[in-house]
C-alpha cells in the first residue's frame, strides 16, 4: 500500500457541507459570505493498494471484481497488441523540397510513400468523415458545395485568423513506378467568429484567441504538415490581405522570413513574398501622409517614403531576373500560346501566356499586380513631392537628390501589365465562360442585364407585312442628328435587323452579318435566308459565349424580312447566349416584359397593313411618354425593301391612338360614348305629362 497526496477538493468547511468550493486562498470566499468560519485546505492522504493482478487501486473505492489469471493475461495481450497497432506520424524524406512543390515523399516505419498536397477552402463543422470499415487503411470526405472565398469578411481589424485541419491518408498498395501513394488535404477556413458582417467587425473578440500563428511564433512552422500550412495557405493569404487593406503584417520582420524555412529550402514564390510582404507597411504611411496639406515635414517624410518604394523595385528587379534565368529544362519563365483553332485565332485577344510550371503563373501574377500597386504609390508620392511649400518660399519647389530623380512617365504606363495579367489570366477567364456550380454562366447574365438596359424595339409581323418599332433616345441640342445612328440597320436588301444594347456592340455585329449576307450572294448566286441570316448572328453570339479573354455581346436582335419568292413574313429573335427563336410579335430591351404581355393582349392573326403599324406604335407607347418624336417605325413586304415611316404618318397614327384612349376613358367615366345620345330628363314640374 502506498500513501499519495490526494487533489485539492476544496476547503474543509465546504468538503464538510458537501458543496462546491471556490478555491479562494487563504479562506473560502463563500464560507466568509455565509458568516461561517473556513477550516483552511488540508491535503489528505489518499492510499492506493497495487497489486500486480489488479493494478492498483483506491483504498475509497470499494473492492472490485479480481478477474482469472486467463482473462487478465488476454486483457495484457490485446492492450499490447493495440500498442502494435499504433503507428507513428509520417515524416519527410531527405532531400526536404519547397512546400509549394505539390508532391512531397513521406516515410513511415521505412516505406516511402509519395504524397500529393493540396489546400481547400471549405466550412470545416460540414465536413463529414466516413470511415471504410471493410478496410481500415481507406477513409472518405463528403466536403460541402463550393463557395468562393470573400476576402472583404476577413479584415476583422487585427491579422489573419484560419482555422485549419490536415488530414493524411496513406494507400498501402502499391502503384505502377513501385511506390505507395497518398494525399495531404489541408482544409481552412477564416474563424466565423471573426468574420466581418455588413463591413462591422464583432464586439466582444477577446484578443487572446486571436493571432493564433504570431502567439505560436516562427519556430513552430519548420516541420510538416505545420510548415505547408503556414507556407501554402496563411502566409499567401495573409500578405494579400494586406495589400487589399493596406495595413502592416507582422510577417514582414525578419525571423517570419527566414526561421519557417530552416529545415524546409524556399521557392522562387517565397523569395517573391519576402519582398511583397515589406509594402503594406509602405502603403499604410504613404496612407497616413499625403492626405495631409503640402508642409515641409510632409515632403521630407514622402522622399523617404519613395525611397522605400524605390528600394523595393530594384528588390522586384532582381527577383524578375532571377526567375527569367533560363534553366536546363526550360529557356524561358513563359512565352505566347497560339491558339488551337482557327475560330479562336479569329477571337481579339485571344492570344494567352504559357508558363513552365503552376507556381511560376502564380509568382508572375502576384509580380505584376504588386507592380501596378506601386508604381501607383511611387507616382502619387512624387506629386506630393512637387507641390508648391509656402512655407519653404522661395524653395517652393524641391531638388531631389539624384537617387530620387525619376521619369515619372515610366510610372504612368500601366497598360502594359493589366496586358499581361490579362493575357495570363485568360486561361483563368476561360473560368467566366464556364457553369458555375449552380447552373449559371454569369457573363452572359451580364450581358443580358445590358439588354434591359437599352431602348425597347418591338417587331410584329401582320399578313403580308412585318413591322420593326424602336425607342429613340432624345438627342442633345448640339448633337447632329442626321449622322446619329439608328436601332434599326438593314444588313440586306430583304433582311432587316433592330437591337437593344450596347451600340457599339451592335456595329460590329452588324458589319459580320452584312460581309456574310454578301459572301453568300456571291457563293451561292441567291439572297440568304432570314433564317440563314438568323443562325450566322446567334451563331457569331455564342462564340463569345465560349472563348476566354472575350466577352459576350450585350445585345438583343430582332431579324425580320421576306425570303426570296415568298409572301410569308419571318420575325426571329437573338440572345447574348446565341438562341435564336421565331415569334408571331416580341419586343426586347427596357419593360421587354411589359410590352411584351400587351401583345400577348391585343395581336390578332392576319392583320393587314394599318393595323400591324398600329399596333407596333400602341406598343411602344407603353414605354414611350414623349410621341411620335421618340419613335422609329420600318417595315418590310415581298419583294421590297425598307421603308421608314415619315415622322409626319407617325404622329397621325400616335394621334388617333391619343384620342381613342380618351374615348375609352370617357366612356369607362360616365359610361356612355362622348358626342352621341341624350341626356335623360330626371324631374319635371307639376303640370308635365298632363295632358
Amino acid at each position: 500500500m502506498v500513501g499519495v497526496r490526494g487533489k485539492y477538493k476544496g476547503c474543509e468547511t465546504c468538503r464538510a457541507r458537501r458543496v462546491k468550493c471556490d478555491n479562494e486562498r487563504p479562506y473560502c470566499r463563500k464560507c466568509i459570505d455565509s458568516g461561517r468560519e473556513c477550516a483552511g485546505y488540508e491535503r489528505e492522504m489518499v492510499f492506493i493498494t497495487a497489486t500486480i493482478d489488479d493494478g492498483g487501486r483506491c483504498s475509497s473505492h470499494p473492492p472490485r471484481q479480481v478477474s482469472t489469471a486467463s482473462s487478465s493475461s488476454s486483457k495484457r495481450a490485446s492492450r499490447s497488441k493495440n500498442a502494435e497497432d499504433e503507428t507513428t506520424p509520417p515524416v519527410p524524406t531527405q532531400p526536404l523540397t519547397p512546400a509549394w512543390d505539390d508532391s512531397i515523399s513521406l516515410s513511415r516505419d521505412g516505406v516511402a510513400y509519395s504524397v500529393q498536397v493540396a489546400a481547400l477552402h471549405t466550412r470545416l463543422d460540414s465536413v463529414v468523415r466516413r470511415p471504410d470499415y471493410e478496410n481500415p487503411y481507406n477513409f472518405g470526405i463528403a466536403l460541402p458545395p463550393y463557395s468562393p472565398v470573400d476576402v472583404e469578411t476577413w479584415d476583422n481589424g487585427s491579422d489573419l485568423d484560419l482555422s485549419a485541419q490536415s488530414l493524411i491518408s496513406l494507400s498501402p498498395a502499391e502503384n505502377a513506378n513501385g511506390t505507395m501513394d497518398g494525399l495531404c488535404a489541408i482544409m481552412f477556413e477564416q474563424n466565423p467568429s471573426f468574420l466581418v458582417t455588413n463591413g462591422i467587425t464583432p464586439w466582444g473578440v477577446p484578443q487572446e484567441h486571436m493571432d493564433v500563428v504570431k502567439k505560436l511564433g516562427a519556430e513552430h512552422f519548420q516541420q510538416f504538415p505545420a510548415h505547408h500550412f503556414f507556407v501554402r495557405v496563411y502566409r499567401s493569404n495573409a500578405i494579400t490581405l494586406a495589400l487589399l487593406h493596406r495595413k502592416a503584417t507582422f510577417l514582414s520582420a525578419f525571423d517570419w522570413c527566414t526561421v519557417p524555412w530552416q529545415l524546409h529550402p524556399k521557392s522562387t514564390f517565397d523569395r517573391l513574398l519576402d519582398i511583397i510582404v515589406l509594402l503594406p507597411g509602405i502603403l499604410a504611411r504613404v496612407d497616413r501622409t499625403i492626405p495631409f496639406p503640402a508642409t515641409l515635414q510632409r515632403r521630407l517624410k514622402a522622399q523617404e517614403l519613395l525611397g522605400n518604394c524605390l528600394h523595393v523595385e530594384q528588390q522586384l528587379e532582381q527577383w524578375h531576373a532571377f526567375a527569367c534565368a533560363p534553366t536546363a529544362e526550360q529557356p524561358y519563365a513563359y512565352w505566347i500560346e497560339e491558339p488551337d483553332s482557327s475560330s479562336m485565332q479569329q477571337i481579339p485577344f485571344a492570344d494567352s501566356l504559357a508558363f513552365k510550371d503552376g507556381i511560376t503563373s502564380v509568382s508572375f501574377l502576384y509580380y505584376w499586380m504588386t507592380l501596378l500597386l506601386l508604381h501607383r504609390c511611387i507616382e502619387s508620392l512624387h506629386q506630393s513631392i512637387f507641390q508648391p511649400v509656402i512655407e519653404d518660399f522661395p524653395n517652393m519647389y524641391p531638388d531631389l537628390p539624384p537617387h530620387l530623380q525619376i521619369n515619372l512617365a515610366r510610372y504612368q504606363q500601366r497598360r502594359d501589365l493589366a496586358a499581361r495579367i490579362s493575357n495570363m489570366a485568360s486561361g483563368y477567364d476561360r473560368a467566366l465562360s464556364v457553369f458555375s456550380p449552380d447552373g449559371h454562366v454569369f457573363q452572359v447574365e451580364y450581358a443580358g442585364e445590358a439588354v434591359k438596359r437599352g431602348t425597347c424595339a418591338v417587331g410584329v409581323k401582320g399578313q403580308d407585312v412585318v413591322v420593326l418599332g424602336c425607342e429613340k433616345r432624345s438627342a442633345m441640342k448640339l448633337q447632329d442628328t442626321r449622322i446619329t445612328p439608328s436601332k434599326i440597320q438593314l444588313l440586306d436588301t430583304h433582311v432587316c435587323l433592330a437591337f437593344a444594347g450596347l451600340n457599339a456592340d451592335a456595329r460590329i455585329l452588324v458589319d459580320k452579318a452584312r460581309l456574310e449576307a454578301q459572301s453568300h450572294r456571291l457563293t451561292v448566286e441567291d439572297p440568304a435566308s432570314i433564317e440563314y441570316m438568323t443562325k450566322y448572328v446567334a451563331g457569331v453570339q455564342q462564340r463569345y459565349t465560349q472563348s476566354g479573354g472575350v466577352r459576350p455581346f450585350g445585345i438583343s436582335t430582332l431579324i425580320v424580312g421576306f425570303d426570296s419568292g415568298s409572301k410569308v413574313p419571318r420575325l426571329y429573335q437573338t440572345e447574348p447566349s446565341g438562341i435564336y427563336s421565331a415569334w408571331k410579335a416580341n419586343a426586347i430591351g427596357r419593360s421587354s416584359k411589359t410590352v411584351r404581355e400587351f401583345l400577348e393582349r391585343n395581336y390578332k392573326e392576319d392583320m393587314d397593313r394599318e393595323a400591324t403599324i398600329r399596333l407596333a406604335i400602341k406598343s411602344l407607347l407603353e414605354v414611350v411618354q414623349t410621341g411620335a418624336k421618340n419613335i422609329e417605325i420600318a417595315l418590310m413586304a415581298p419583294g421590297k425593301t425598307i421603308e421608314m415611316l415619315p415622322v409626319e404618318e407617325i404622329e397621325n397614327y400616335v394621334k388617333n391612338i391619343e384620342q381613342e384612349k380618351q374615348e375609352e376613358a370617357a366612356k369607362k367615366k360616365t359610361g356612355r360614348t362622348p358626342g352621341t345620345g341624350t341626356a335623360a330628363i330626371l324631374t319635371r314640374g307639376p303640370g308635365d305629362g298632363d295632358e
